[in-house]
């Protein structure tokens, strides 16, 4: 007998495992030249297929038809495709109420950009507010988590009651209103589907009403405090309290001032509307003073005078004179 030892097992093990796979790379190779024979020859079968298709369609005399190419000057250029526009709720000038994190703030919208080109919708200027500077915030989304429009909010709304209110001053601690307790108003209050602008009526309950504490705001690099009061409170005809914010004309109204004509955004302090009577005069909500703006003033008519029959005095006769004629006259005349 031989004796192999380890080493020379172990090359002939090599050797038998390199000719397995000289064999499995010659068997795949051999595959694949099969598989591009077949496509070669099934895509010659379709080719003499159609030429036989197309000879007897000849001889049976049918007409193969032209394409015609369409002339690249007679036909039209492409339009370019419209971006569409999306809506927003708010435009410039609009009063909004901005969630900047530690509280909410009042302002004007500044700037609109719907298509969010520099990924913002909104540029607010900020009203200043005790603790918070008036500077301009970018709004990224047009949502009511990020900028909710300024109305008259409920007792459910205190966040937004605080953010909205302006600061008071500090020896008084109160502005002189321009509504006593009492008097009938209109409040402007949160819209409907039609984002119209919504004015109900109802009566001054009270005047600057105290808010429920906690008015402390803020975090370890910006702090302050809200302020204590707000101007009104209002008890709705409708049922329900709301408080304003501020006494200003784009929240509350002498009851029958409200808009003739309902918009989306703030009503303008200007308006050209009918007075009780139908005439048009332009109104300023800020001072409630009216201008007459039709100059035609339409006189009475004036009812037509009967006139006395004229009574025709009798016409007297007055006596002729008699014409002496001279003697060439009379000859003429045949009377000498």
């Amino acid at each position: 007998g031989y004796h192999f030892s380890g080493h020379r097992k172990q090359n002939c093990t090599t050797a038998e495992h390199r000719l397995a796979m000289w064999e499995q790379q010659q068997w795949e190779q051999q595959q694949w030249w099969q598989q591009q024979a077949w496509e070669q020859a099934s895509a010659s079968w379709q080719a003499w297929q159609q030429q036989q298709q197309l000879a007897w369609q000849q001889q049976q005399g049918w007409e193969q038809p032209q394409r015609q190419r369409r002339s690249q000057k007679g036909r039209p250029k492409p339009q370019p495709r419209r971006q569409q526009i999306p809506t927003l709720r708010f435009d410039l000038n609009d009063r909004v109420v901005c969630n900047i994190g530690v509280r909410w703030a009042a302002g004007n919208i500044v700037g609109v950009d719907p298509l969010e080109k520099d990924e913002w919708v909104y540029l607010v200027k900020l009203d200043t507010h005790p603790g918070l500077e008036g500077r301009t915030i970018c709004v990224p989304e047009d949502a009511e988590y990020c900028c909710f429009q300024e109305v008259c909010f409920g007792h459910q709304q205190l966040e937004l009651v605080k953010g909205a209110a302006p600061e008071l001053p500090k020896k008084t601690g109160k502005l002189p209103l321009r509504f006593a307790q009492g008097t009938r108003v209109v409040c402007r209050v949160r819209h409907g589907a039609d984002r119209l602008e919504n004015w109900c009526a109802g009566e001054v309950d009270a005047e600057y009403p105290q808010l429920p504490e906690p008015l402390e705001w803020g975090d370890e690099d910006v702090s302050g405090t809200f302020p204590s009061s707000v101007a009104y409170r209002v008890k709705l005809d409708r049922g329900g309290v709301v408080l304003c914010h501020a006494d200003n004309y784009t929240l509350i109204r002498r009851e029958g001032l409200e808009p003739q004509t309902r918009v989306k955004g703030v009503s303008k302090r200007m308006e050209d509307r009918k007075d009780p009577n139908g005439a048009l005069v332009r109104f300023d909500h800020v001072t409630e003073r009216q201008k007459p703006l039709d100059r035609t003033v339409v006189q009475p008519k004036e009812e037509p005078q009967t006139e006395e029959p004229k009574t025709e005095e009798p016409k007297t006769e007055e006596p002729t004179k008699a014409v002496q004629l001279t003697a060439e006259q009379r000859k003429a005349l045949f009377l000498e």
